[in-house]
């Protein structure tokens, strides 16, 4: 049985930017989970993502995804499932949409992340769209204003939970995480990060924050502090060494995301690269939005802002905190159907 599956370009208006989604309707049939992994290294695409019956073990039809309201959500990497996925979740109900001609105005899908919803203005088009993604803070390390070189050996940084000031050892390569705290250490292991801060310190930048939302997503957040008025070429200018960050090893880490404050505070710049899941640089993460948004807004004190994630396909949203809520506004384009058959 053949299954029906949806390419489509998540965060923008125009074909080949943004970032491309899969998004396959399980219908009349399941897929185990490794069905789903074996599809998404088929894809090759940053994420997979799979609509199921609302209800588990309940096997859809076709039809199903033209009238329901409510679906369950999964997203793969070619090398793993993982939590949250913004991007293929507007794919999701881009496909949705435009592809079943479902009359809805509002989709709610239950994922690992609680249930994501994704609203248009009308039933007769299908962007823009909101999507609503969880708040997820990250705990504070601050950089001290005269660590600028990655070649220093010690930096300290204040612990907020523990009121302290503590060092950071930095040996050739390695930042001890043992010594941080508790709740910003990888199991207290000793792991390669500073190649992870190293690589991104070397260009016209210097490391202002970093941070960690450890308790879900599990993704490192490096502020960046531009020379004036090169935000945007200084953030594009990174290039990190994937071969190294591969080699560092994980330790649990998903993802990296490096962002800058331009325009006097009213737009958000990022990037975003996880090799340690299969995506070197992925073009636009909505998910890192739930890392960005509460952190600039207590960077700021402001609930909205326009974002750009600077990769090379590019992409631009609206970005707002709504009760603990990251709400992102962008439109997607579905590029086609097609169909799949797993045997």
């Amino acid at each position: 049985m053949a299954l029906t599956f949806f390419q489509v370009d998540a965060f923008t208006t125009e074909a080949f930017r943004g970032n491309p989604a899969a998004v396959v309707f399980v219908h009349d049939q399941t897929l185990t989970c490794q069905q789903m992994q074996h599809i998404a290294i088929e894809n090759n695409l940053s994420e997979t993502a799979y609509l199921e019956h609302e209800e588990p073990g309940t096997v859809a039809d076709i039809s199903y995804f033209a009238s329901a309201s409510t679906f369950r959500l999964r997203w793969f990497t070619p090398a793993a499932e993982v939590a949250l996925c913004g991007h293929a979740t507007l794919a999701s109900a881009a496909a949705i949409f435009k592809g079943t001609r479902n009359p809805s105005t509002a989709l709610n899908f239950l994922t690992a992340s609680g249930i994501l919803t994704v609203r248009r203005a009308a039933a007769d088009s299908i962007g823009p769209m909101s999507m609503d993604l969880p708040s997820f803070p990250s705990d504070s390390a601050k950089v001290p204003a005269d660590w600028q070189s990655p070649d220093s050996e010690l930096m300290q940084v204040y612990d907020y939970d523990h009121r302290a000031t503590r060092t950071l050892q930095l040996a050739v390569c390695r930042w001890r995480c043992d010594e941080l705290a508790p709740s910003i250490s990888f199991h207290k292991k000793q792991c390669n990060l500073t190649d992870k801060l190293a690589l991104f310190s070397r260009s016209a930048t210097q490391v202002r924050a970093v941070e960690f939302q450890h308790a879900h997503l599990k993704y490192l957040l490096i502020e960046m502090t531009p020379n004036a008025d090169k935000a945007a070429s200084a953030i594009r200018a990174i290039t990190p060494d994937f071969m190294r960050l591969k080699a560092a090893g994980s330790h649990d880490l998903v993802g990296i995301i490096v962002t800058l404050c331009d325009d006097g505070g009213s737009k958000i710049l990022s990037r975003f690269f996880a090799p340690f899941v299969g995506i070197n640089e992925d073009p636009v993460t909505g998910s890192a939005f739930s890392v960005l948004v509460p952190y600039w807004h207590k960077q700021l004190h402001k609930d909205s802002f326009q974002a750009e994630q600077c990769s090379a396909r590019g992409g631009r949203l609206t970005a707002e905190l709504v009760r603990d809520i990251s709400a992102c506004t962008r439109n997607a384009v579905a590029k086609g159907t097609h169909a799949l058959d797993v045997g």
